[in-house]
């Protein structure tokens, strides 16, 4: 329960930002906020960012996002970045969709 609040807070808040948050900003952060508190840095909580970014149609941050996880050496979850991959095909995006696979 406190996992699908938590998924839902972040998308009500990618919507909402008004520019939308750079995945840049928001993972650092995420990151400083953890290590001030002492919490674990997990990928279920980036899924969470990049599943609000997929969600809201934000394929570039949803892209930013992907790249950042990979280069903290966080996984994401097979099903977000395919969500991502399908939305830069669609676009046409295809050497962006083979870079994105490719890593």
């Amino acid at each position: 329960e406190t996992y699908g609040r938590a998924n839902e807070l972040l998308i009500r808040y990618v919507a909402s930002s008004n520019p939308t948050a750079m995945p840049n900003v928001l993972v650092s952060n995420f990151v400083d906020s953890a290590k001030s508190f002492g919490f674990e840095v997990n990928s279920r909580a980036f899924n969470y960012f990049l599943n609000a970014y997929i969600k809201e149609r934000k394929t570039d941050f949803a892209v930013d996002c992907i790249n950042l996880m990979v280069e903290l050496g966080v996984i994401p979850f097979v099903r977000y970045v395919n969500s991502t991959l399908t939305a830069l095909i669609r676009r046409n995006s295809i050497s962006e969709a083979h870079e994105l696979y490719s890593r």
